[in-house]
Order: structure tokens, then sequence, then C-alpha cells
């Protein structure tokens, strides 16, 4: 999945810039005792949304908590990166398969994401939470069936949690599209951690 090359509308704020109240917004994204700096790897997207302070807060608050929420990190990264494929988000994708293999997702689930909830590789229940982001993209929301195969496994805080994952994914990478946020560049240098 790759991006066209072309500035974005919208600039992130640059490593000079990001100080004082900036500095502070862009610190509640990263775990405690770790902070942005000069040696932090470049994080576009955060970046460029905390030029708006008034809803950066809530949306790096919503972010932050589906770390900390009720789904197991893996169906997490599942979903994520199903959203991220049908967004068509090159940003959401490079980030969130790294994400995806540090929560023990294996590239042949990878690449089983990418051919979708009919893909051999899946149970009937992985199948389903996927089916949930395509019923969505799809119909606007989850067929009765999907969510009958869903519920016998998920309680209804992760059901809820699930559409939450579905919707934040999706308006993040709307915008990750519309304005033209580039994909970091320590992406292609997996021997750098941010």
């Amino acid at each position: 999945m790759t991006a066209p090359k072309s500035q974005p509308f919208i600039e992130p704020v640059p490593a000079a810039d990001r100080v004082g109240e900036v500095r502070e917004r862009l610190n509640t994204l990263l775990p405690a005792g770790t902070s942005f700096s000069a040696a932090t790897p470049d994080r576009n997207l955060p970046c460029t949304l905390v030029k708006h302070p008034h809803f950066f807060e809530p949306w790096s608050q919503l972010g932050t908590r589906f770390r900390t929420g009720v789904l197991p990190p893996h169906d997490r990264e599942l979903i994520t990166l199903r959203v991220a494929h049908r967004v068509g988000s090159p940003y959401e994708w490079a980030h969130h398969t790294r994400s995806a293999k540090l929560s023990g997702v294996t590239d042949a689930e990878i690449s089983a994401v990418i051919a979708g909830p009919g893909d051999d590789a899946w149970d009937t229940t992985t199948a389903a939470k996927l089916q949930a982001v395509d019923d969505v993209y799809d119909d606007q929301r989850v067929s009765a069936e999907t969510w009958r195969r869903i519920a016998e496994e998920y309680d209804e805080q992760q059901l809820i949690e699930l559409l939450m994952l579905i919707g934040f994914y999706s308006m993040t990478g709307w915008m990750l599209n519309s304005i033209g946020i580039e994909v970091d560049g320590w992406l292609s240098e997996p021997h750098r951690t941010p």
C-alpha cells in the first residue's frame, strides 16, 4: 500500500517548534517516562493534528485508550489493519503493521487481512470480526449474522469497543488521506524503535 508522493495540505509542526504546550500535548501520546524530543522519530500524524488543540486532546485520549481497552491486542490490531486496508491509508497500515507484529500477529495473518474475512486463515469468529469492518464500510452497520457470531465470544463492552475502534481508525484514516500526511520515514528502518 503506497501513497502518492506529494506535499501534505497541512504540514506537521517542525521539530524545532515542538516545545512548550505543543510538546506537552504530544507527550500525552507516549508511554510514561518518555517525551517528544529531537531524538524521537517523527510522527507526522500527531505533529499535524496538534495544530488544533481543542480536538487533538480528545482524539489522542481516545486513541491511547484503545491500548488499555477490553479487546485482546491481537484482535485490536487485526481489526485496525482491516480498517486501514478498507480506508486505503498507507500511514495507518505502516504503523499498525508494526503494532500488529508487536502484538503477535504473524506475517501470514497480515496478508490474510488484505484478502479479507473470507480467507482460509481465519476461524469463524475472527472472520466475523473482520467482516464487521466490511459490513460497516458496505452497509453502515454490522449485520445481525456478523453480530451474532462475534457475540459468541465478546461481551457487551467488547462489542461497543469494537465499533468505536472501527469508527476511530476510519475517521483517522480519512484525515490522513485528506490532509496527505506522509508515512513516517523511520517505519522503513526496522532497527529504529520509536
